[in-house]
């Protein structure tokens, strides 16, 4: 008989630096930006830290930040969420929100 169980897994950031950036700060813009601003400033960032433009793998990290922080502030949906997700209060930020729940199933045992 096949049963699953739920474990939690504690998700982990390797540097504490990247744990509490938003994706506003990542664009360097304010939280009540413009979507034109949000265009520009991934125009003018993805150009400074473009894997073509910047050789270093710190270059490389930002960049994807970059790319990851505009996917989000560029679409009003998913904007709108963000933003509620960082109205939160912090206690509820330190607990919950950093961990992730994952479905066990032993069918992947080795």
């Amino acid at each position: 008989k096949h049963q699953s169980h739920i474990y939690r897994i504690n998700s982990f950031c390797s540097s504490s630096k990247h744990l509490f950036e938003s994706h506003y700060d990542v664009l360097q813009l304010k939280r009540n930006c413009t979507t034109k601003e949000v265009k520009d400033a991934f125009i003018q960032l993805s150009k400074q830290y473009h894997p073509d433009t910047a050789n270093s793998k710190e270059s490389q990290k930002k960049f994807v930040r970059i790319v990851e922080a505009y996917n989000i502030l560029s679409k009003p949906n998913l904007r709108r969420n963000y933003d509620l997700g960082l109205s939160r209060p912090e206690s509820m930020l330190k607990t919950d929100s950093t961990k992730q729940y994952y479905e066990y199933d032993p069918h992947f045992e080795r």
